[in-house]
């Protein structure tokens, strides 16, 4: 399992193993673990959902440019098809046991397993609402 640690301009998720995945703080808040990722109406984006109740919307051509899968790394590797294709959705998105979430998009890329520490460290990453709501 893993958490979300927001703080002042910067986020932090923590494993389960007490690992760091991204550090970069300022001012403490509280710890929250996710308990679950719904697609959102349309397919256009994962919401993660934490015990607080904190939805965060990942965009699904956030998660199709960031696929943890062989040809995902492979394509950003070679810097081949960078731009999601058009009107990409998100399709299905499967819990893997305790591991993580497996993710199939509209153009047929289904190979792609989200570690939840993966899941947490895209969904701590500042978005534009953060900027516009402060």
């Amino acid at each position: 399992m893993y958490w979300f640690l927001s703080a002042t301009n910067c986020f932090l998720a923590f494993g389960s193993d007490a690992s760091v995945r991204m550090a970069e703080c300022t001012v403490e808040a509280s710890v929250v673990s996710v308990v679950s990722v719904e697609i959102a109406v349309g397919g256009h984006e994962l919401v993660v959902v934490g015990t607080d109740g904190l939805r965060r919307a990942l965009d699904a051509n956030l998660l199709w440019a960031e696929c943890p899968s062989a040809a995902g790394r492979a394509r950003r590797i070679r810097g081949l098809d960078k731009r999601p294709p058009d009107r990409l959705t998100i399709v299905a998105a499967q819990e893997i046991g305790t591991y993580g979430v497996n993710i199939a998009f509209s153009d047929g890329h289904d190979r792609g397993i989200y570690p939840w520490s993966y899941l947490a460290t895209l969904a701590a990453r500042p978005q534009l609402e953060d900027f516009l709501h402060n």
